[in-house]
């Protein structure tokens, strides 16, 4: 019996027979000594290798988890190491290890490569771009990242309610050295009153050990779903689409891809390019029918003037590239009320920001995770 169960282990199968006690009488060799004996094992998900710009104060983890037959789910006890200076490119680790309750030890690794393709910050002549990072704020460590989800799905907003309908937000929030920061997540503004017609704000804010923070905002509005954009109605709507569709084609030479359009909350899913067409003055008022832009890209033209009133009721532009124009000034201020922003690009033109003139432009979007691009 104690050789046949042996040769059974090793092909991944225990047999069994009768009843009575598991253990061997030769060796005195139980069913839990086997489990023991094997050691934990972390899985690490996703990439091994992860490149990360210069200046990203997080890294997106796929996640890991760790298992041992005998203690079971061990993901909870995983210890996470790491010697990233998220203000230097180089190449870093991650250590990843865990023990189990007699002892045994597993260990993997991640590799982190923060990388400096453009000399960005570094100093070196050669680089065109300047960047400057979280409102010129020194962070210790990563800071925390405020995800907002509906129907387990990333949801930027605006949300759109009828009348009376509920709010369905769910949120997380982690942070690189912390990991979850769920239960620190304050909230501002979600107790408006859903039976009453409306624009509001609801505010999700975390501070993480080191005492970076981060808000993360979104904009709900309480009405019929297609009154939005300075209560048009649908007809409107559709004839907007179709005037901006005809300008996009005149103006930027490009298709407008409606499958990247939603009619009903005015959400486009895309970028809007009209970069590099020599133009000198661009109105701006076609695309005031989004309540939401992945990207505006004017850049390589020879403008020197822009209104961005037009777009004062769309709430999220997630990029906006200006650089390389004949720019000498620029009034951002139509779109201080921006809550979702990643990156604005002014190099290559005329622009002579002091340092005290960035720092005024970073308070005006009052957003702390965004990047704005400048000639040295």
């Amino acid at each position: 019996m104690n050789h046949l169960f042996k040769s059974l282990s090793l092909l991944g199968m225990i047999l069994l027979t009768g009843c009575g006690e598991t253990t061997s009488t030769d060796n005195n060799i139980s069913l839990e000594d086997v489990l023991d004996n094997d050691k934990p094992r972390i899985i690490l998900e996703g990439n091994k290798t992860i490149e990360i710009p210069l200046g990203t104060k997080n890294i997106s983890e796929a996640g890991f988890s760790a298992y041992d037959e005998a203690d079971g789910d061990l993901t909870s006890e995983v210890k996470r190491e790491h010697n990233i200076d998220f203000t230097q490119a180089g190449e870093y680790t991650i250590v990843y290890s865990v023990e189990d309750s007699d002892g045994n030890k597993d260990t993997q690794y991640r590799y982190v490569s923060i990388v400096n393709p453009l000399g960005l910050g570094s100093g070196d002549s050669n680089s065109s771009i300047d960047p400057f990072y979280n409102n010129g704020e020194d962070y210790q460590g990563s800071i925390p990242e405020i995800k907002l989800l509906r129907n387990e799905k990333i949801f930027d907003g605006p949300l759109y309610l009828g009348l009376g309908e509920e709010y369905d937000i769910a949120y997380s929030a982690t942070d690189f050295e912390d990991g979850n920061l769920g239960d620190s997540v304050t909230i501002s503004g979600a107790d408006f009153d859903p039976n009453k017609a409306g624009t509001y704000t609801v505010t999700y804010s975390v501070i993480d050990s080191n005492k970076n923070s981060v808000s993360k905002s979104l904009t709900v509005i309480v009405g019929n779903s297609t009154n939005w954009n300075n209560n048009t109605n649908y007809d409107s709507v559709v004839t907007g689409v179709e005037e901006f569709a005809s300008w996009y084609s005149s103006e930027c030479g490009k298709t407008f891809n409606r499958s990247l359009y939603d009619e009903e909350t005015g959400r486009y899913r895309g970028a809007i390019s009209c970069s590099n067409r020599g133009l000198s003055y661009v109105d701006l008022t076609p695309m005031s029918i989004f309540s939401s832009i992945d990207e505006i890209d004017l850049s390589y033209n020879n403008l020197d003037d822009i209104d961005f009133t037009p777009l004062s009721n769309t709430y999220v532009i997630k990029k906006i590239k200006l650089n390389n124009n004949n720019f000498y000034n620029i009034d951002l201020s139509p779109l201080y009320h921006l809550q979702n922003i990643d990156e604005l690009w002014l190099n290559g033109n005329h622009l002579d920001y002091s340092y005290a003139e960035r720092e005024e432009l970073y308070r005006g979007f009052n957003n702390r995770s965004f990047t704005i691009y400048f000639d040295k």
